[in-house]
This record gives structure tokens, C-alpha cells and sequence, in this order.
């Protein structure tokens, strides 16, 4: 009798530390909306749980300003009502499971950005007729899906390979008929001031951005106001010789934003023209400027690195205001640029005299 009193004491102690621990990982998800999420050591959004009710889904490209890379494992299973899933263009990896036994699920678009779909990723999705594969996915894990669900793919797409080995349906998507490059005039919205080219808004759809140093025959010489604001799939920008202006907020909330060079003919960088670049790390002011300004890069949260020249004057108090917290200026002893920093209590390393 005493050992069986101590048996069930013993599981309820074990029962009562697992359930703690289950609260406790539940609690470490950060919540926003319908959506449960925790963060991976770069900043970004994994989605643990879809907490929400509707039959129509569309996750947004960011939770609380971090963008969104992945589905993690199990965080749709089970979920019987849902009909249609709009993932957004972030998207890089769909965890093993995620969506599994979602059997009203009928349609789900997977971005071009996708590179991996793991393990059972959509078994028991019985609803889901067809789906199509993107070129940039480079691994499929095994069961991912039932077998009457028919994947379509381009000549290149993994998705032909897959189903043959797994015994399912494809369907190859014709190839597009040839055509032409698009030209800078049809990437860009721009007008034509003082001889020069004023980029009003990049419309194109390249992750690498490579501005050209004319349009239409003028060269570009501005980047205007909110030109590249919130194109949160951009990642590099290179900007042409010549450019003289970017204006106030024309990479405001460029959240995938890590480089952008820019060239030494800049003189002009306006209020607030990185706000929330939080991908930025590293920034180099071309030699020829004197001043920034005001707030240019707050919230670059992993700017780490700024190197500025002699000639810099003018930096706004809150020019870096809420960056990463082991900021480094470099620049040349008994600089300006070196008084701002011991002034704000950053890290200063000299680039000479």
C-alpha cells in the first residue's frame, strides 16, 4: 500500500513539474493579434500558434516590427476550420507538421522566398487539391503531403523530382514566353527636376537593388521622400555616382534592409531616411558630407558600425537613437564625429588624423 501511495505521489509531482514546464515555454511566446511567436538569435519571427478563428488567413509580413521567416512546427495542426492561408513574402522555412490534419484547407500560396518545407508539413491537408511549388524551394522533407494533392512546378522547380519519387501527381506550368528585361523606367516611378532624375518610388521586385546612374537619358540624382519606404523585401541597395539627396523617409521601415553602399558624391541624407532599417549593421558616410540628419538612422536596432570622415559637422543628437547597444563610431581623432561619440557615451575607434 505505502509503495503505491508513493507511485501516485511521485507521478504527481512529475505531472505537476511538466505542466509548469508546459505554461512556462507558453508564456516565453510573445502574442500579437491572433498570432503566438517566438524569436530566432537574428531577431526574427518564428509563428508557433495561429490563435485566431477565421476561415480565411492572412499572416502579415511582420509581428511587433519583426519579420516573419518561418512557420514553426505544429502551429496550424489540427486547425479544422481554416479554408485559405496567404503566407507573406518573408517566408523562408514551413517547419515539420505545420500545417498538418488542416483537412477544410483548400488553398495556400507559398512566396517566392520559400527554401524549405520539412517533415508532414501539410499531411492530412486532404482538401488540398493542388499546390504550387516555387523555384526557391531547394528541400522537401518526406510526407509532406497526401497523395492526391497535386504539386506544380516549373522545368527548374524540385517539385517534378518529389512527386515522381513519392508517386503523386504533377503538373509542369508552361514556360512564359520570352521577354525582355525590365528596363530601369519600368522599376522605377521618377520625374524629371533641374536636368536631373528624382526617384519617387521603386516598383520593381529584385531583392538586390543596383539603381543606375541614368534614366531615360538624365542622371539620378535624388532618392525621394518614402522612394523605398516599407519594401520590407529588399536587402541590398547600391546606389549610383552622382547621387547628391536622399530625402526624409525614403527607406523608412526597410526592415530587411543589411547593406546599402552609398556613393562618394552624396552630400544630403534627410530626417529619418533609415527609420527602422533594423537589419542595417554597418553604414559608411561618403567623405564628402557634413551633416545628417535628424534621426536618419533611429531604430536601426543592429547598427553596429558608422564610419564617418573629418569633414562630418552636423550629426543630430538622436541621429542613432535606439541602435544597437555596442554602437562603434570610427572615424579620425579630434573629429566631430569623435566628440558626438564619447558625448553619447558610444564606442569610438580612430581611422587616423
Amino acid at each position: 500500500m505505502r509503495k503505491t501511495i508513493r507511485f501516485h505521489v511521485l507521478a504527481g509531482v512529475v505531472l505537476v513539474l511538466s505542466l509548469i514546464l508546459v505554461v512556462g515555454t507558453a508564456l516565453a511566446d510573445n502574442v500579437s493579434g491572433d498570432w503566438a511567436y517566438i524569436l530566432n538569435e537574428d531577431g526574427k519571427a518564428i509563428v508557433t500558434r495561429y490563435l485566431g478563428s477565421e476561415r480565411n488567413v492572412e499572416l502579415k509580413w511582420n509581428l511587433d516590427d519583426h519579420m516573419v521567416v518561418e512557420i514553426g512546427e505544429e502551429a496550424f495542426a489540427g486547425n479544422r476550420a481554416i479554408r485559405s492561408v496567404k503566407l507573406p513574402v518573408s517566408l523562408k522555412i514551413i517547419r515539420m507538421n505545420a500545417f498538418k490534419d488542416c483537412i477544410s484547407l483548400e488553398e495556400i500560396v507559398l512566396p517566392s522566398r520559400v527554401e524549405t518545407i520539412e517533415d508532414g508539413a501539410f499531411i492530412g491537408c486532404t482538401a488540398l487539391k493542388e499546390l504550387d511549388i516555387p523555384e526557391s524551394v531547394a528541400e522537401i522533407g518526406e510526407g509532406c503531403f497526401e497523395p492526391t494533392t497535386v504539386l506544380t512546378g516549373n522545368a527548374d522547380s524540385i517539385a517534378g523530382s518529389y512527386a515522381k519519387a513519392m508517386g503523386m501527381g504533377y503538373t509542369e506550368k508552361e514556360e512564359p514566353l520570352p521577354t525582355r528585361r525590365p528596363s530601369a523606367e519600368q522599376n522605377y516611378q521618377y520625374k524629371i527636376q533641374n536636368g536631373g532624375v528624382v526617384i519617387t518610388s521603386y516598383v520593381g521586385k529584385e531583392y538586390v537593388v543596383e539603381i543606375p546612374e541614368e534614366i531615360a537619358g538624365y542622371p539620378v540624382r535624388v532618392i525621394g521622400s518614402n522612394a523605398f519606404s516599407s519594401r520590407y523585401d529588399v536587402e541590398t541597395v547600391i546606389l549610383p555616382e552622382g547621387l547628391i539627396e536622399i530625402e526624409k523617409t525614403a527607406f523608412r521601415f526597410c526592415t530587411g534592409l543589411m547593406s546599402i553602399q552609398l556613393p562618394s558624391t552624396l552630400k544630403t541624407i534627410g530626417e529619418y531616411a533609415f527609420f527602422h532599417c533594423e537589419n542595417l549593421v554597418e553604414i559608411v558616410i561618403p567623405d564628402g558630407m557634413t551633416a545628417l540628419g535628424s534621426r536618419a538612422f533611429q531604430c536601426c536596432y543592429r547598427l553596429q558600425h558608422v564610419t564617418m570622415s573629418a569633414k562630418m559637422k552636423t550629426i543630430p543628437t538622436n541621429t542613432f537613437f535606439e541602435c544597437h547597444s555596442r554602437l562603434t563610431i570610427h572615424a579620425p581623432s579630434g573629429s566631430a564625429a569623435e566628440s558626438f561619440a564619447h558625448r553619447k557615451g558610444y564606442r569610438f575607434t580612430s581611422t587616423g588624423k
